[in-house]
C-alpha cells in the first residue's frame, strides 16, 4: 500500500512540475514524501495543499486540504480549502462555508473575510463591498483591502470613496506604486493634472519598472501644454509593455480619458 501511495504520488509531481519553477517542484517533492512519513500532521498536509494549489493540481490540493482539516482543524486550514474551491468555477459555490468557518473559529483571523469578498469579486456582486468594509474594520492595517476597496468603488463612480481607500492603502504601503496610481486615476478624473503628475512621479519613483506610471506622467504633461516631454514618457510606457498591447493602440491619444477624447475631438 505504501508503494502504491508512493507511486501515486511520484506521478502527481510529475504531472504539476510544468507548471511550476524547479525550485517548487522540489519543495512539492519533499512534502509529498513528508507526509507519507507524517501521515497525521496538519501542518504538512496544509502546506502540501498550497504547494498543489500553487502548481493548478486542484484535485490534489482538495484532498490534502482535507487531511489538513482533519488533523489540524484550524482557520487557516478551512480558509485554505474555500481558496481551493474558489479556483474552480464548478465548485465555487461550495466556497463561501469555509470562509465562513474559518472566520467563526478565529474571529481575527481577517484573511478568510477577505477571501470571502474576492468570491464575491468572481461573481460580480455587490457583497464584495460588505466583506472588504468588515475586513478592514478587524484588522486596519490590512492594506490589501482598501487599495480592492478603492478599485471597486471607482468602479461604482463613487470617486470620493475611492480616494479615501486609495489614500489608505498608500499610507499603509508607502513603497507600492498601487495607491499612488489609483489616487493619480481619480486627479486626472477631476482634470488636476498638478496633483496627477505628483502622483505619478511619486508612483516611479518607488517602482521605475511599471509602464502604467510614465503613462500617467504623459498623460498629465500633455494636459499641460508640456508635449516634447509627455512625448518622450508615452515612449518609455509603449517601449515598457508587450507587444500584444502595443499593437492596440493605434495613436497615443488611445491612453487618454473618455472625457479627454471628446474634448480633444471638439
Amino acid at each position: 500500500m505504501i508503494t502504491y501511495l508512493l507511486l501515486f504520488a511520484t506521478l502527481v509531481v510529475a504531472q504539476s512540475e510544468s507548471s511550476t519553477s524547479p525550485t517548487q517542484q522540489y519543495s512539492l517533492r519533499q512534502l509529498v514524501a513528508f507526509s507519507q512519513e507524517r501521515d497525521r500532521d496538519g501542518d504538512v498536509w496544509f502546506r502540501l495543499a498550497e504547494a498543489y494549489l500553487a502548481a493548478d493540481s486542484l484535485d490534489q490540493a482538495t484532498d490534502a486540504a482535507k487531511k489538513a482539516i482533519r488533523y489540524e482543524d484550524s482557520a487557516r486550514s478551512l480558509d485554505l480549502m474555500g481558496r481551493i474551491l474558489s479556483t474552480k468555477k464548478a465548485w465555487r459555490r461550495n466556497a463561501p462555508p469555509y470562509f465562513r468557518k474559518a472566520f467563526g473559529k478565529d474571529p481575527s483571523f481577517v484573511d478568510a473575510v477577505y477571501h470571502l469578498a474576492q468570491y464575491h469579486h468572481q461573481l460580480g456582486e455587490e457583497d464584495e463591498e460588505r466583506f472588504l468594509r468588515e475586513a478592514i474594520e478587524t484588522d486596519p492595517s490590512y492594506a490589501i483591502a482598501y487599495l480592492d476597496l478603492g478599485r471597486f468603488l471607482f468602479d461604482r463612480g463613487d470617486n470620493e470613496e475611492a480616494r479615501k481607500a486609495f489614500q489608505g492603502y498608500a499610507d499603509l504601503k508607502p513603497r507600492s506604486p498601487d495607491g499612488y496610481y489609483g489616487l493619480a486615476v481619480l486627479a486626472t478624473e477631476r482634470w488636476d493634472y498638478e496633483e496627477a503628475l505628483k502622483l505619478g512621479r511619486k508612483m516611479l519613483s518607488v517602482a521605475d519598472e511599471r509602464a502604467g506610471g510614465y503613462a500617467m506622467v504623459g498623460q498629465a504633461l500633455a494636459a499641460r501644454g508640456e508635449h516634447d516631454e509627455a512625448a518622450d514618457m508615452f515612449a518609455l510606457y509603449l517601449w515598457m509593455i508587450s507587444d500584444e498591447e502595443r499593437a492596440l493602440y493605434e495613436d497615443l491619444s488611445s491612453i487618454a480619458s473618455k472625457d479627454e477624447l471628446q474634448e480633444f475631438a471638439t
